[in-house]
Formats: structure tokens, sequence, C-alpha cells
């Protein structure tokens, strides 16, 4: 951290912003980068009305700027979804090491199921990536063996599922030995209402 210069967005948020979208959107198409695996937080509200946040390591598919939606595939009978479907509010948490950076958005998810972008997606995945959605089992339940956990069903996509989370802030933290940077932008429908420096 001692021996980094200080990056060209450093005391700039407009410079702040797009360099955040410009690690996510390399993180999308970029299996080695930090951005590639953020974790992703939804909320269970359980019967008796209180709440417990749930994190799980995602891959981002896809994040768009124009449109402040950053894309996840996940299993439509998995947990995160029923939490989803109860709760849409979702944050998404990136940090890299070598660029001592962090990202933490918030956002709302949007689970898309059996339309044409999912069969078009389910289409471009390759076989190895499809697996992941063809178990027997639904995500999560308890199997005799590691062989019943395997056994799948016929390649179709009923189980397939587009998680779009449109983000409604992102907040970034930069460390630094000459000072540490962080900054908050806020979005009202999709558009950026707000941009300040915040205190780290």
């Amino acid at each position: 951290m001692d021996n980094i210069p200080l990056p060209s967005f450093y005391g700039d948020l407009t410079a702040t912003l797009t360099h955040a979208w410009a690690c996510m959107v390399r993180g999308s198409v970029d299996k080695k980068s930090a951005f590639n695996t953020p974790s992703v937080a939804t909320v269970e509200i359980k019967a008796d009305g209180s709440v417990s946040p749930q994190q799980r390591t995602l891959i981002l598919r896809n994040a768009d700027a124009a449109s402040n939606i950053l894309r996840f595939y996940t299993d439509n009978r998995s947990l995160k979804t029923r939490q989803i479907r109860a709760s849409s509010g979702t944050s998404i948490l990136f940090y890299s090491a070598t660029q001592h950076l962090q990202i933490r958005l918030q956002g709302v998810a949007q689970l898309r199921i059996e339309d044409a972008l999912c069969l078009q997606l389910w289409n471009n995945l390759p076989p190895h990536g499809r697996s992941s959605y063809l178990s027997l089992a639904a995500p999560g339940t308890a199997c005799k063996s590691l062989d019943d956990c395997a056994k799948e069903i016929e390649q179709v996509p009923i189980n397939f599922c587009v998680m779009d989370v449109r983000i409604t802030e992102i907040e970034t933290l930069f460390l630094h030995r000459a000072g540490n940077q962080r900054a908050c932008f806020q979005y009202d429908e999709g558009t950026l209402t707000q941009s300040t420096f915040l205190q780290p």
C-alpha cells in the first residue's frame, strides 16, 4: 500500500465512479479479475418476522453502466431466489487486494425465468456451465452421498434463472498511506442523483 502511486481517479468523483464501473465491467469478462466473484447478500425473513442476512459468492456475468445493472445467474430453486421474492433488496461487495479498492453496492434484484433472454443465455452456456442448474435435488438439499448430489435431470433450462440487480447506491473505498478515499454515489430510477466524498 505504501509504494503504489496515487491513481488518476484520486480526488475526482466522476473519475472514481467511472473507474468503479470499469472494474466491474472487466470483472464480468475476466475470470482472473478480483471483481469477477463478489459477495452477494440477501435477507431471509423468518416466520417470526425476524431477518437474517445471507451471503454467498457469485460469478458476475455482466455489468452495464448505461442501464445501471449487474447480472448474475442462479438456480430458480435456491434459497436466495425465495429471499429475493420476499425482499428484493440486495447488497454486493467487491474487493481487490492488489488495487486496495473496495466497491460496495446496494440494489434491487429482479428474477427472470424462462423468458427469451434466459433461453438465449442458456444456449450460450457451455455444458459444464449448464450442469450447475441440472441437479435433481434443489441447491441446499441434503444428499445421502456425493453421487446422489451429482444426479442430473434432462438438459432443459427449467431451473436456470437470471438475476439482474439495478444499483441504487455505489460506495467506493480506496486505501492509501497518503490518505484513504471513500466516496458515495446514489441513483434514483437509474439516474445518478448524488455524488459525495465520505470520511473513511
